[in-house]
């Protein structure tokens, strides 16, 4: 339920758990037609002002004789400062608390200092956008300006977002040349990528990287190949595998900070023992599996044995 709070010439629509405020104040946009407003007919001045708090990119919403009129944030004009006998108003969205209201001349830009807000948008855009904006008032008109962060680099493919809030952005890479392949190489090159080989934590890590295995599989020059994980085996495990704490976790050194130092999510070839060949100390994911569409192994840390071709994981820690 909306609470209504008169503030001088201000008017404040506040939600309940959030950050965000709706201020409404005499004013009107002094264009609209470019940038052009999202509009919606069926609304009334209420459901307006609400409907841009809602709407992730909306800052501003105006009425008039065509309806509810949105401007989101890479669109707002410079909005006029008008007074109650032009009988024309604006809401802001802007950060505030709901348990004080602000005082002062000029709303939202109360005692003209500028008001900030803050958006976390996820539709239209390839990765969400964080967006920090300021509304400053100029003689009679406030004017928006703003700053985005993705929440991943460009040349990252995908995102996760893990049940405690937690999010990766993840890529993978393919080398189809010799030395591409080396345990070392794949780490050193996805450092520089800002990230680090990755481990698998959850069963949605499992999804995120079979999928991308699998979008990017024409790109590997042979249609079996290896994947790049983090994890290798260590000194002391390398001439006894298949001891008991070889076997576990204990056997492998990670440089993957949220490792949970747990094997659950590995679905294995054989075992954490598995060594074929004197190089077999790393672990991979295998693409194909004759039996399964991907699995876990250990194998060479350098490209010996049958490898034809081979990628990596990177993975970072979302923008925050």
């Amino acid at each position: 339920m909306l609470n209504f709070l008169n503030i001088l010439l201000a008017l404040t629509v506040t939600f309940v758990n959030s950050d965000n405020t709706m201020v409404i104040v005499w004013g009107k946009p002094t264009s609209f037609y470019n940038p052009t407003p999202y509009v919606n007919t069926t609304l009334n001045w209420t459901q307006c002002v609400q409907e841009c708090y809602n709407f992730e990119r909306c800052v501003l919403a105006y009425q008039n004789s065509t309806g509810c009129n949105l401007y989101v944030f890479n669109g707002m004009p410079s909005v006029q400062k008008t007074n109650s006998t032009q009988d024309f108003q604006v809401a802001f969205k802007v950060q505030g608390s709901a348990d004080t209201c602000p005082v002062g001349t000029n709303p939202p830009t109360f005692n003209n200092k500028n008001a900030s807000g803050y958006l976390y948008v996820t539709d239209n855009v390839y990765y969400p956008q964080k967006v920090w904006y300021n509304i400053s008032l100029s003689g009679s008109s406030w004017k928006l300006t703003y700053t985005t962060s993705s929440l991943c680099p460009s040349n990252y493919n995908t995102y996760v977002t893990y049940a405690d809030g937690r999010q990766n952005c993840v890529i993978i890479l393919w080398s189809n040349m010799t030395v591409g392949g080396y345990q070392n190489v794949s780490d050193t090159t996805c450092k520089q990528f800002g990230g680090t080989l990755p481990t698998l934590n959850f069963p949605i890590d499992v999804d995120v990287f079979t999928y991308l295995a699998n979008l990017f599989r024409n790109n590997f020059a042979a249609s079996e190949f290896y994947i790049r994980i983090d994890g290798v085996r260590t000194k002391s495990c390398q001439s006894n595998p298949n001891s008991t704490a070889c076997l576990t976790p204990e056997g492998f050194t990670f440089t993957d900070p949220n490792f949970l130092n747990s094997f659950q999510q590995y679905d294995w070839v054989t075992n954490a023992g598995a060594k074929k060949e004197s190089d077999d100390n790393c672990l991979v994911l295998v693409y194909p599996n004759t039996t399964k569409f991907m699995q876990v192994d250990v194998r060479s840390c350098t490209t010996k044995g049958t490898l034809q071709s081979l990628g990596m994981l990177c993975a970072k820690p979302a923008f925050t």
